[in-house]
C-alpha cells in the first residue's frame, strides 16, 4: 500500500474558480420591467394632467329662459337676462335664490370661451362687488342704453355694476370690455 503524504507544503492554491454566470430569472426581470414601464407611463401620465388646462368634459349649454321667467315671477326686483344671446355664446349656469335676500344669477361664456357673468341681489352695490368683484377697483363710469354704470377693474376682469333701487346688478367676466358691454346692452326685464 501506498502512503499518502497529507502534510502542508506551506503552499496555498489561489486559483480562482470561474464565477457561474447568474441565470436571468425567468420571472423576475420581465415583471421588475413592466414595473418600471408603468412607473414611467403612470408620471407621464400625471404630468400631463396637472399640465393641461383643458376641462375633461365640454361645458353643457343650458336654457336659461325658463328659469328666468320663473324667477321673474316671483323676485322682489326686475330679474335682467338678455332675451336672445349672440352667436357662438352659450349659457351655463342659471339659478334664482330665493329668501330674506333674493339673488339671481346667470353665467355665459363668449364665442371665445370667455365668462360673463350677472348678479342681481336685494343690498347695496358694494356688497355686490364684495362678493363677486372682491379687489375690483372703480375706473370711471359708462353710459349704456339708457343706464350708468360704474366701472371696474382688477386684472384682465371688468366689471360694471349700477344700484337699480329695489336691487343691485353686477355684470362681471374675463371677457374682452366690449363683450362685458355688449351683455348689459342685451339685458331685459
Amino acid at each position: 500500500m501506498r502512503a499518502v503524504d497529507h502534510s502542508d507544503n506551506g503552499r496555498v492554491s489561489t486559483t480562482n474558480q470561474p464565477e457561474q454566470p447568474r441565470r436571468p430569472s425567468l420571472i423576475a426581470d420581465p415583471l421588475r420591467t413592466t414595473a418600471v414601464l408603468l412607473a414611467i407611463i403612470a408620471v407621464l401620465a400625471g404630468a400631463r394632467y396637472l399640465l393641461s388646462d383643458a376641462p375633461t368634459t365640454p361645458v353643457q349649454p343650458i336654457d336659461y329662459a325658463p328659469k328666468a321667467e320663473a324667477a321673474r315671477a316671483v323676485a322682489p326686483f326686475d330679474v335682467l337676462a338678455p332675451d336672445k344671446l349672440p352667436a357662438g355664446w352659450r349659457a351655463t349656469s342659471v339659478r334664482y335664490e330665493a329668501g330674506e335676500e333674493p339673488t339671481w344669477h346667470l353665467g355665459v361664456l363668449t364665442d371665445q370661451d370667455k365668462y360673463v357673468g350677472i348678479e342681481q341681489a336685494v343690498g347695496t352695490v358694494d356688497d355686490l362687488v364684495e362678493s363677486y368683484a372682491a379687489g375690483s377697483e372703480p375706473v370711471g363710469s359708462i353710459e349704456i342704453g339708457e343706464g350708468t354704470w360704474q366701472l371696474l377693474r382688477d386684472g384682465d376682469e371688468t366689471t360694471l355694476v349700477r344700484d337699480d333701487g329695489a336691487s343691485a346688478t353686477l355684470v362681471t367676466g374675463d371677457a374682452p370690455q366690449a363683450d362685458v358691454e355688449l351683455m348689459v346692452e342685451l339685458l331685459e326685464p
